[in-house]
């Protein structure tokens, strides 16, 4: 099947094929190398053959490839727009909750498409996101890419049959199979790479919603809470020192004077910062005890 997958991507660049390696493929930078040759199309041609494309609605997103291909994706189209430097890691987090969120009608290849067609002034004036990539930004230009979609369709006669929306079809086991393989991948993956992989938040959720967090809770002393705090304050600090102008550096400041007065800010990306920090003393609890992520799930479902 691994022959069969290369000789089919060296010969057909068709959406069929490039779902199939998506479909096929576990390497999350090889799932990017499928996207990104939608760049090779032109524009019309990626109004007439866009929607046979794999959605983002057709993907699973607790998937942890898939989340890290998102986070490939758009580190990559960060750098095809000029930006220097990272995504501010507040932003990633807003950035996925859009995209699947307004646009999840739209496939990776689309996505990437966009960028590349707002950069050359493909929708009119190039948007500029003034050195910060944010969720806003984002949906500016696929906004700009929907409506140009629609008008350019409307132009060529290009007729797209709607095709009826697929039927979840999973039974309560399978789906309960593929949270359980999501939660453990996530874990798997900060014990090889000692980091948390992109979009942690919603495992938290996921851990804390199935009492497996609440055990680790009650063994936390004051010393423990204090050492997590100052994890965190180092983290915004971090943020703060990296800021790119005096707006991101105010955004941070706030943020800390939350911390500092043990007050939420109204986005909620203190908390978020809180529950990631949370989530690594957790993994590194279980490391540190010889534990799997995967024992405490089979306990807590008993």
């Amino acid at each position: 099947m691994e022959t069969s997958l290369q000789t089919l991507s060296r010969t057909d660049n068709s959406p069929q094929s490039a779902n199939l390696l998506i479909l096929q493929e576990d390497k999350p930078l090889k799932i990017l190398e499928t996207i990104v040759k939608a760049g090779e199309l032109t524009s019309l041609e990626i109004a007439k053959i866009g929607h046979q494309y794999l959605r983002l609605r057709d993907y699973n997103r607790k998937e942890v490839r898939i989340q890290e291909a998102f986070g490939y994706l758009f580190a990559h189209i960060a750098t095809l727009v000029g930006l220097k430097g990272e995504i501010d890691p507040l932003q990633k987090q807003e950035i996925w909750n859009a995209v699947f969120d307004k646009f999840a009608g739209l496939s990776f290849q689309e996505i990437y498409k966009a960028f590349q067609m707002d950069r050359r002034g493909d929708f009119g004036e190039v948007t500029n996101p003034y050195q910060f990539f944010d969720s806003s930004y984002v949906c500016t230009v696929l906004g700009k890419y929907r409506q140009w979609l629609q008008d350019t369709q409307r132009a060529h006669n290009i007729n797209i049959s709607q095709l009826p929306e697929k039927q979840n079809t999973m039974t309560e086991d399978e789906k309960e199979k593929n949270v359980l393989r999501w939660l453990n991948e996530h874990f798997e993956e900060y014990k090889e790479k000692k980091e948390l992989p992109m979009l942690s938040v919603p495992i938290y959720d996921t851990l804390y919603q199935r009492g497996v967090l609440q055990p680790y809770f009650a063994t936390l002393t004051e010393k423990d809470k204090q050492l997590m705090r100052a994890e965190t304050e180092k983290r915004l600090r971090q943020e703060q020192n990296k800021a790119k102008d005096k707006q991101e550096y105010s955004a941070i400041r706030a943020l800390i004077e939350h911390f500092q007065n043990s007050t939420n800010d109204p986005d909620g990306k203190l908390r978020r910062f809180k529950k990631e920090d949370t989530l690594k003393f957790f993994y590194n609890h279980l490391i540190t005890q010889g534990k799997e992520l995967s024992e405490l799930l089979k306990l807590n479902k008993q």
